[in-house]
């Protein structure tokens, strides 16, 4: 299932109590075929031991190891358990029963593990996995606007396509929470809409553009607005009674933040321990480089390559575009070109005729 380059990046991940880092490859594996092959045998998968009992394996492999990304220091410990923590959450979103209703992937108690993955492949500095595990996350679109608004922002953020973050911003620069919803759901849609406007922010940054005005506010860096979400998340609630207490928590919110917290330190350069490595926002254009994109744009394209080899190989066809192209006139071999000369081939039909044969001698 794992490369050897891949399998070394899985056992540098630090040693947990019942998990030994050095096996972890195989198990991951072993653990893989046996739920994949569970699904196809079982009609109940809930009602087979065998199901449960590796699902919770799996779950825990991955909830222990974020933990580590979360409270680690070391750059290259932190991208091995990023890496396992998303490996594992692939698993389960690959093996869990599908669930039609995409809504509930980010819900105010927990996100989805197909939500997490690419993340947590992007802390590790995993790219083409990122963009493989976004898969999980294709459908058509949601009618939830923010959570639908989010979930695709997640999905360009792994698939690089970081202009349809800031133009879809642009779209739903008013959208804020929805004052006919219920209490518990508006602070929901008011919490991932925070952790959405911190996503748009990160782009705008990496693109070195001005980030678009969102009804959300954004502060100073996109870091300290997901510092915000997770601030907001969580909060005591007296309880009657001494030595009582009470803790509200939108969890799936605050998870979320966290997870985009450390995705920004890395494509920022701004992560801890990273031991010389550098994010995207601190990569340096090549020298000459505005010289050569100039150079590329004043020279054919392939594309006109093309359109005239095309026009050379069936003379009969329309010459759109090159009335003013003395040179393509003269390499012309169309006789509505050149009305002088005589042709080298034979081709049948005339430019509205659908039969027509190539020139026996292509330039």
């Amino acid at each position: 299932m794992f490369d050897a380059e891949t399998a070394a990046l899985i056992r540098s991940a630090p040693p947990l109590r019942g998990i030994d880092p050095q096996i972890l490859p195989q198990e991951l594996t072993s653990i893989y075929a046996e739920l994949a092959g569970l699904r196809l045998r079982a009609t109940q998968l809930a009602d087979a031991p065998d199901y449960v009992a590796q699902i919770e394996r799996v779950s825990r492999i991955a909830a222990v190891y974020e933990a580590q990304v979360d409270d680690t220091v070391d750059g290259e410990a932190r991208r091995a358990a990023a890496f396992v923590a998303g490996t594992a959450y692939q698993i389960l979103g690959r093996v869990m029963p599908a669930i039609p209703d995409r809504t509930t992937f980010l819900s105010a108690a927990a996100i989805h593990p197909r939500i997490a993955a690419p993340l947590l492949f992007l802390i590790a500095e995993q790219s083409p996995d990122a963009r493989e595990a976004t898969r999980g996350l294709s459908g058509d679109r949601l009618e939830d606007i923010h959570r639908g608004a989010l979930l695709e922002s997640i999905q360009d953020l792994a698939q690089e396509r970081f202009t349809a973050i800031l133009e879809r911003a642009e779209r739903l620069a008013r959208l804020q929470p929805s004052p006919g919803e219920g209490l518990t759901e508006q602070a929901t849609q008011g919490l991932y809409g925070l952790c959405w406007a911190g996503l748009v922010h990160l782009v705008a940054r990496l693109l070195a553009q001005v980030p678009p005005v969102l009804a959300y506010p954004l502060l100073d860096t996109p870091q300290a607005l997901f510092d915000r979400v997770t601030q907001l998340a969580v909060a005591n609630v007296e309880a009657p009674g001494p030595g009582a207490r009470l803790v509200s928590a939108y969890a799936g919110p605050r998870h979320l933040a966290r997870l985009l917290r450390h995705v920004a330190d890395g494509l920022e350069g701004a992560g801890a321990g990273r031991r010389g490595r550098t994010g995207l926002a601190a990569l340096v254009a090549p020298p000459r480089s505005d010289k050569a994109y100039a150079l590329a744009q004043s020279s054919p394209s392939h594309c006109d390559r093309i359109s005239r080899r095309r026009h050379l190989r069936y003379p009969g066809s329309a010459h759109r575009g090159w009335e003013d192209d003395p040179i393509r006139i003269e390499n012309c071999r169309d006789a509505k070109c050149r009305p002088e000369g005589n042709l080298p081939c034979s081709h049948v039909g005339t430019r509205r005729s659908a039969t027509r044969r190539p020139c026996r001698k292509l330039p």
